[in-house]
């Protein structure tokens, strides 16, 4: 696997050595460099590959020049920029120093002259740019470099560069431009055009934040501190620092006016109102501490967002409280990711520590990108993003909250909260762990359940006997760290350290009952309820009536996203955070032409061959008919209680007549099962290697040849496409890589294997001959689901920010360069094209999305004081 960092150091060796990463925010990395020409070192800053592909090199190029007209001694000069084997990155002279922002971490408030010094020069450095026309639109602790006592503005209209070049692409890659915490009113309600009064309000932000130790208005979610932005008005600061002369303090509430017309009307107003020894040059500003009326066009957008501050608040305000009262009733407020980030909202994706102040989660830059484990303090609006963690899955914490859990690449792995040390445990396919004081951990590998010691040693199978297959294992402790919860799809189980024996709950939950603390349970109800139970450990028997804690709480993989704290603080998925699935029909002139909701869990979707129908694979095997939008629900397998569990695709023979696919729930190395008709037989052809792990992945057109996919693992690190000669049953490697392949796709002519494969942090398409040669890369700037045109040329591929590409492939092999085949605003509202197919002539696609929720988790403070009770069956 290429990182980012071995591409940009190969690409641009000839100019500058890259050596290490300096940190990264959310619209770039930032890699320390000597420019081998001029003997200095510098800071090469390189745009996420996914807004990168999203803006375009030569549009970003051309307009970051005119950050290059900045001549200022207290801007940070752009040295250079450029793309490199497709990464866009600009450069920078490296300080030596540290950011504002680190020293406020450190020191929370700045002398009071050091705030004003750095106030001033920031002022100064501004008034230059905007002299120029150029403003800045992101003003905040993180790009104000301290040298020297100094101050050094970085990343000078970087933020139009993107928005300009980007324009409306720039919101479906995720960007805010822009920090909440500084963002001015005229900002927080997206308009494009905005003047030097916006950078004045962000300057003014920054100041009070020196001076007060913290920003104007905070809160846990970007809609509360918006609201707050747009409605109400900052606490004075002598009431928060009594040693702030009044001008310093109406100085600073001038440059936080909610309208730019009631603001300094420069920069450099600001800076003389802060110069103490100068009279406050006003304008327009009163100083009666009462919130200004909003305009109308405030008034407009206010409305709705203040609606929204309140609807995420029940029983209390939506905003964080610091001083929580364990006993005053409860609070719900929403918790999202960075602009930037997404977060995995499934039960694999969250965790609170014990102290219910950290939630742990799965996020990545982009909807269906890499995962990596990233640590989010409840009360702070910065997230800590752990290197090595890369692939991770399933967190769980240890019972002091000083390490983590988690599932990564094929391995139970553990990370060290404080140093960011991260050790394997052993290697394991595994989907959910837990951890006790006195240092066993269980987790579920492949049906399975293990346990292994927190300090290390061999993981071992323990003999737990479970009554009837078990989907999706997963085991929580109880409190007193001997009895643990087992549960599967739709079933639970109470066991016991040192018993081989466990005792099955009656639960009426229709997903997991995934969460157990004390002596209760969280259960899930049909209906979407969250419901808390007691159960007697003693005899596995739930006692008592049932309390509900809130409604729609559900996910479409059966487990819901619920994590609790041992000290009432819980985080969940919902309410608002559905998560349904919809199939979509489009045809190629950006049209929608039709919905059809799909109520269960699907994941993977495959056309048949003539075009008339679409096989729907996840929890269960569905047929989608293309001309009536109706839907079948197959026959279960045999002795199969829950339905089919698809871990790959289902194929359609070459003829319609027969769909291959595998089975998770009675998984065998040689199992397939095999539909003709609606009749269900065991197919015994064997896999590549007898690995249990290989998947059914594609079948070519003239029915000659199978193709296999082997995932890597912590222990086997090469993915290998295979083929598998029908007629004979051999096997022949077509591809390896030291990293993922996947998604194989057959020319229907059979001259050409399209497949993906991970390059570095993305995906990419390659395309080489199906007999054998050298793989040519068919994307520029990541994609997947590889899909052919029936006469084999065309070849179309789905991408990251959610449009489908299609390349022109010529008889002899040579690739056109890959155009916009589809994209449409339905699209830019989803998570991301889970799979999509392709019609014969190339003129319709068939596409299966996530459809609805928020990005975010709820958090409900002192959840038992939510409690009601409910009658259950």
């Amino acid at each position: 696997m290429i990182s980012t960092l071995e591409r940009l150091t190969a690409a641009l060796r000839s100019s500058y050595r890259v050596t290490r990463e300096l940190g990264a925010g959310g619209m770039a990395t930032v890699y320390l460099a000597h420019d081998l020409k001029h003997e200095r070192d510098v800071a090469i800053k390189v745009l996420h590959p996914d807004l990168g592909a999203a803006l375009g090199a030569e549009r970003f190029l051309s307009e970051i020049k005119t950050t290059a007209k900045l001549q200022h001694p207290h801007i940070l000069p752009l040295l250079d920029s450029g793309a490199a084997d497709g990464l866009l990155y600009y450069v920078m002279p490296y300080v030596r120093g540290e950011t504002l922002g680190a020293r406020l971490e450190r020191e929370q408030q700045l002398p009071i002259a050091d705030a004003l010094l750095i106030a001033r020069e920031v002022a100064d450095a501004l008034h230059a740019a905007h002299g120029l026309g150029i403003v800045h639109r992101d003003i905040k602790p993180e790009n104000i470099l301290l040298q020297d006592g100094h101050a050094l503005v970085a990343d000078f209209g970087i933020a139009l560069a993107v928005q300009t070049a980007g324009g409306q692409r720039m919101t479906q890659t995720g960007l805010s431009l822009g920090t909440p915490q500084y963002m001015s009113p005229e900002q927080a309600m997206g308009e494009r055009t905005v003047d030097a009064r916006s950078d004045v309000y962000a300057l003014g932000a920054v100041t009070y934040e020196m001076l007060a130790g913290e920003p104007p208005f905070s809160g846990g979610s970007v809609q509360a501190i918006v609201a707050k932005v747009l409605s109400e008005r900052p606490v004075p600061l002598q009431t928060l620092r009594d040693t702030v002369s009044d001008s310093t303090a109406h100085a600073v509430l001038t440059a936080l006016a909610k309208l730019p017309a009631d603001r300094f009307a420069s920069a450099r107003e600001f800076a003389l109102a802060l110069d103490v020894s100068r009279p406050i040059a006003t304008r327009g500003a009163s100083v009666v501490m009462t919130p200004t009326a909003p305009s109308s066009m405030l008034r407009q957008a206010l409305v709705p967002l203040v609606v929204l501050a309140v609807g995420i608040a029940i029983g209390g305000l939506g905003a964080w409280s610091r001083a929580r009262k364990p006993n005053s009733g409860f609070t719900v407020a929403q918790l999202s990711p960075a602009s930037s980030e997404w977060w995995y909202r499934s039960g694999a994706g969250i965790a609170l520590s014990p102290d219910g102040r950290t939630l742990a989660v799965v996020s990545s830059p982009t909807p269906d990108g890499f995962g990596r484990l990233s640590l989010r303090r409840l009360d702070a609006f910065e997230a800590r993003i752990i290197p090595g963690t890369e692939g991770a899955e399933f967190p769980f914490w240890s019972p002091d909250g000083r390490a983590i859990g988690f599932v990564a690449n094929g391995a139970l792995r553990r990370l060290d909260v404080a140093t960011g040390e991260v050790r394997t445990l052993c290697p394991a396919q595994a989907s959910g762990g837990t951890w006790n004081a006195k240092g066993d951990i269980l987790f579920a590998a492949e049906r399975a359940l293990m346990h292994v010691r927190a300090d290390g040693g061999p993981c071992t199978k323990m003999s737990l006997r479970l009554s009837g297959d078990m989907i999706d294992l997963h085991p929580t402790f109880f409190d007193d760290g001997d009895h643990y919860l087992v549960t599967g799809w739709r079933k639970a189980f109470l066991a016991r350290l040192g018993s081989d024996s466990a005792l099955r709950l009656e639960s009426s939950s229709d997903a997991h009952p995934v969460v157990a603390t004390r002596n209760q349970l969280f259960t899930i109800s049909p209906q979407g309820t969250l419901l808390l139970r007691e159960l007697d450990l003693a005899t596995g028997r739930f006692v008592g009536a049932a309390r509900a804690i809130t409604s729609d709480v559900r996910t479409p993989w059966g487990r819901a996203a619920l994590s609790v704290s041992n000290e009432g603080t819980m985080v969940v998925a919902g309410p608002g955070e559905h998560l349904g699935k919809a199939f979509v029909f489009a045809d190629r002139a950006r049209r929608t032409v039709d919905t059809v909701p799909i109520a269960e869990s699907a994941w993977t979707a495959r056309l048949s061959r003539d075009g008339t129908r679409i096989a729907l694979g996840g929890f269960n095997v569905r047929l989608l008919d293309v001309r009536t939008r109706a839907i079948t629900e197959l026959a279960p397998a045999p002795g199969v209680d829950n339905g089919v569990v698809l871990i790959a695709p289902p194929i359609w023979s070459p003829r319609d007549s027969v769909l291959w696919m595998r089975d998770i729930v009675n998984q065998r190395a040689t199992r397939l099962l095999t539909l003709a008709g609606e009749s269900w037989r065991d197919d015994n052809t064997a896999l590549p290697g007898g690995s249990p792990r290989a998947e059914l992945a594609e079948w070519s057109a003239d029915g000659a040849t199978r193709l296999w996919v082997l995932p890597s693992t912590a222990t086997h690190p090469t993915a290998t496409i295979w083929k598998q000669d029908v007629a004979t049953g051999a096997f022949s490697e077509a591809v390896s890589a030291d990293g993922d392949v996947g998604f194989p796709s057959v020319s229907p002519d059979g001259r050409w294997l399209a497949y993906a494969a991970r390059v570095g942090e993305s995906w990419q398409i390659f395309m080489r001959p199906f007999r054998g040669g050298p793989a040519v890369r068919v994307s520029r700037f990541g994609g997947l689901y590889p899909r052919w045109r029936a006469d084999s040329r065309e070849l179309f591929f789905a991408t990251a920010d959610r449009r489908i590409m299609a390349v022109q492939v010529a008889l002899n092999g040579t690739l056109g360069e890959p155009s916009t085949a589809f994209e449409n605003t339905y699209l830019s509202n989803q998570s991301g094209i889970l799979s999509f197919d392709v019609s014969a002539d190339g003129n319709a696609f068939y596409m299966l999305l996530d459809t609805g929720g928020a990005r975010g988790v709820s958090v409900i403070f002192n959840w038992p004081a939510a409690a009601r009770t409910v009658s259950t069956p």
